[in-house]
């Protein structure tokens, strides 16, 4: 099993397009792909998760932890393009009050550039 992210700047936003399954054995590296670009300056950051067909607990807690730290720097995070499975996890654990989330990769990057 296996998450690939591959990352590409629109404006001053991060986009992260992510594909698999986002579970125990994946979290680790995306908790470090997404430190890193936190790490590195990137506060806009917008998770595509339009091929992402699974999350678990562990996907929830490295969003939510990189959440935390890009939201200290007065950074911002959203998603766009959830599945409904992962549209169901993100509104049954109440992540979709927590974070933006949006239909369409287009309407999240507007959410930036108004915010």
């Amino acid at each position: 099993m296996t998450l690939a992210m591959s990352n590409r700047s629109v404006d001053d936003v991060t986009v992260i397009q992510l594909e698999g399954k986002m579970n125990t054995a994946t979290s680790s590296d995306a908790d470090a792909h997404l430190s890193r670009l936190i790490a590195s300056g990137s506060s806009k950051l917008l998770l595509n998760m339009e091929g992402v067909d699974y999350i678990s607990s562990s996907g929830l807690r490295v969003i939510l932890a990189n959440g935390k730290k890009v939201g200290t720097s007065g950074g911002k995070i959203a998603f766009c393009s959830l599945n409904p499975s992962v549209g169901e996890v993100f509104r049954i654990s109440g992540f979709n009050s927590i974070f933006p989330v949006f239909g369409s990769e287009q309407e999240a990057l507007d959410s930036f550039q108004s915010s």
